[in-house]
């Protein structure tokens, strides 16, 4: 494929939602606000709602924390729906009516359990956090096809790096594989 599997996605889309699991995680919430932040810097043109299932108070210090939407309007419909760190449709709660009404799907995952629920799929099967999976995939994009000048904004960067550090029940040995990471 001569496009990366983000630029193909994106083709066309207009208005594209961003999804997360259920009762998100530090890991969810970083991960998701990060590629909102990628988004806006490298695609101005789309524009791109983040909605996940009503997230802690005390992860409101991320950027753009504020831009989460939490109430489900199902008439709303969008071009492209991207899920982050979501194993099946079923952990996208109630939000999955904005993926099943979508006109396209990715899923860009870690979980050795994701279905392949989606149109499109990037899955890393790994038990290393949703952020250090995501940060390879943007990498990997960032390097491939036509779009090679994409940058990587730092706010994306900082967004995913804080992701890693609030994973529950972790003992954080890999977050040092954020810092060797040079954002734009």
């Amino acid at each position: 494929m001569s496009k990366n599997i983000l630029e193909a996605s994106l083709e066309g889309a207009e208005h594209i939602v961003l999804l997360g699991h259920i009762h998100p995680d530090g890991d969810c919430i970083g991960t998701t606000l990060g590629l909102l932040n990628y988004l806006r810097e490298n695609y101005p043109q789309i524009e791109a709602e983040l909605f996940l299932d009503h997230p802690a108070a005390k992860f409101s210090y991320m950027n753009d924390f504020e831009k989460i939407h939490t109430e489900i309007v199902p008439e709303k419909q969008f071009d492209l729906c991207i899920t982050l760190d979501a194993s099946d449709k079923e952990r996208l709660g109630g939000y999955a009516v904005y993926f099943d009404s979508a006109a396209k799907t990715l899923c860009i995952d870690h979980h050795r359990t994701n279905t392949g629920f989606a149109e499109q799929i990037t899955s890393f099967r790994t038990q290393a956090p949703a952020a250090k999976c995501y940060t390879r995939f943007l990498m990997r994009q960032r390097s491939a096809g036509r779009r090679q000048s994409v940058s990587i904004p730092e706010l994306c960067m900082t967004q995913v790096y804080l992701s890693t550090i609030q994973r529950p029940g972790k003992r954080w040995k890999d977050s040092h594989c954020m810092r060797h990471i040079r954002a734009d």
